[in-house]
């Protein structure tokens, strides 16, 4: 991260409306708590569960984060495993379990990786955010923050619905965070991926690209073992 936005997401912290942000965050966290008995951190190594993670490792420290890494792919798209040896050495306590999956190609949507995560535990928090998209919006609107998924029986709790980039930066640089090498190279409100993303929409010619800038030795191992 830059100097200059560092030095803006700092003054952002500062905020009184920023800091009503992290309490309300941290109260719904509670709150949920009192609904789950085995809940787990949807971690995905991205700025808005990195910040999830800490929040609920403030309050309860053995909740385990769960991150989903994709075998011939994940290695390759950023800096994942030193990202999560750098929350290990600021962390210690903390329990991050990396599931590993496979696929056949790029095309294949591996829909039971949601199911991988979620065995053996009654709830999650998931850094779902408003500000992401219409649809998301619409959601939160609809179910809350707590909300009980009808088709997995799971409650989905989601503390920072109503943040903004500009808030989960300033939580981040706050807590000076371990953060993925691309966010230092696109910025704060970039979006990552553990693996090649869906082709739809050029979603997956964007995200090759980005690679390609920012890790061209990265790219073309990815490239070179694409089937």
């Amino acid at each position: 991260m830059n100097p200059q936005d560092r030095a803006l997401l700092t003054m952002h912290s500062r905020l009184e409306r920023f800091g009503r942000k992290v309490e309300e965050a941290r109260q719904t966290i509670s709150d949920a708590l009192l609904q789950c008995d085995n809940p787990y951190v949807a971690f995905s190594a991205g700025k808005d569960s990195a910040a999830l993670l800490h929040l609920v490792h403030e309050i309860a420290p053995t909740t385990p984060g769960k991150i989903l890494l994709w075998a011939g792919e994940s290695q390759y798209m950023n800096n994942y495993s030193e990202t999560l040896v750098a929350w290990g050495v600021m962390l210690p306590e903390l329990q991050i379990v990396e599931c590993v999956m496979r696929r056949e190609s790029w095309d294949e949507s591996s829909s039971d990786r949601w199911a991988t995560l979620a065995e053996g535990h009654d709830a999650y928090f998931v850094g779902l955010r408003a500000s992401e998209s219409n649809g998301r919006r619409l959601t939160l609107r609809q179910h809350g923050t707590i909300y009980r998924v009808r088709e997995s029986g799971l409650l989905r709790i989601c503390p920072l619905a109503w943040w903004s980039d500009r808030d989960v930066g300033a939580y981040i640089v706050q807590n000076n965070l371990p953060l993925l090498h691309s966010y230092s190279i696109e910025g704060i409100e970039s979006r990552t991926s553990a693996r090649v993303p869906r082709d739809a929409y050029g979603i997956r010619e964007q995200s090759l690209a980005e690679l390609k800038h920012r890790d061209i030795e990265g790219y073309n191992h990815l490239i070179g073992g694409s089937q």
